[in-house]
């Protein structure tokens, strides 16, 4: 058994979402949060430019994380460090600093 979680690709929400009543509200819910802790989806972004997805070891601990900026060397608690670029869809439950950062965006047609 691994402690890492499969990842969701865009492909496989699509294909999940083509049974969805069109006209439901979109709730997601955080890691080990109860049924009632759950939070309207208000936004999606699609960034224009790919993410850097960094995993590794941090401290002796296994971490992985995301952002948009290119992967750069970190200190010393940082290591077996694997990065690669990947594309990704941000779902929003409020106000975040994409667009205040001014980064780029994929628009719909």
């Amino acid at each position: 058994m691994t402690d890492e979680v499969t990842r969701m690709t865009a492909r496989e929400l699509i294909a999940l979402l083509q049974s969805a009543d069109p006209d439901s509200t979109v709730l997601f819910l955080d890691d080990y949060a109860d049924l009632s802790e759950s939070d309207e989806l208000f936004d999606v972004i699609i960034p224009a430019e790919p993410w850097t997805h960094e995993r590794g070891k941090y401290g002796g601990n296994g971490c992985s994380v995301h952002y948009p900026e290119a992967f750069e060397p970190r200190d010393a608690k940082y290591s077996e460090a694997i990065h690669e670029a990947q594309r990704v869809v941000l779902h929003m439950n409020g106000e975040t600093n994409f667009r205040r950062m001014g980064l780029a965006e994929r628009r719909k047609g």
